[in-house]
């Protein structure tokens, strides 16, 4: 498998800052973490309820995260995302998504979890996949519900 990972290359543009794969905001250089805070700000105002989010390979913390789900929270309802693309994406801190509707694809494929994974009480209503992800803390799925297929092969589940 570490032969695999040597080899493996993101498919998307990726952030101009050294050694982070995270996908690159258009117009920009580098991926949400890294970009400037009124970037970030701006990209954060376009999203809606229900949007499609794509942070393939992106280092995200608690605060950004946070931010991300307020973006995508109706006035009256749960935190909504449409297609969720979290391919390789790097959770530093406790991942708290309890509650999300993810009424499209939620893809966390080879993601990183290093702390807690919250996922209690989140509906997936179509595919969710999971396979490859490392979850360093605990990962918490009480009362979510999968409406579709989820994939968790080849998770690793440390806590």
């Amino acid at each position: 498998m570490a032969d695999q990972d040597k080899a493996w290359k993101p498919d998307w543009s990726t952030c101009g800052t050294a050694g982070c794969i995270g996908i690159r905001l258009k117009d920009a250089e580098g991926c949400l973490t890294h970009v400037e805070p009124q970037a970030r700000e701006a990209f954060l105002a376009t999203l809606k309820p229900g949007a499609a989010l794509d942070l393939r390979g992106t280092p995200i913390d608690p605060e950004l995260l946070s931010g991300l789900l307020a973006a995508v929270r109706p006035e009256h309802g749960p935190p909504t995302l449409g297609n969720a693309e979290f391919t390789k994406a790097q959770f530093s801190g406790r991942a708290v998504f309890s509650g999300v509707q993810f009424s499209r694809i939620a893809e966390f494929g080879g993601t990183e979890f290093g702390g807690d994974a919250m996922f209690g009480g989140a509906q997936f209503s179509r595919i969710a996949v999971f396979g490859g992800a490392q979850f360093s803390g605990d990962a918490e799925f009480a009362g979510a519900q999968f409406d579709g297929d989820a994939w968790f092969s080849n998770a690793q589940f440390s806590s």
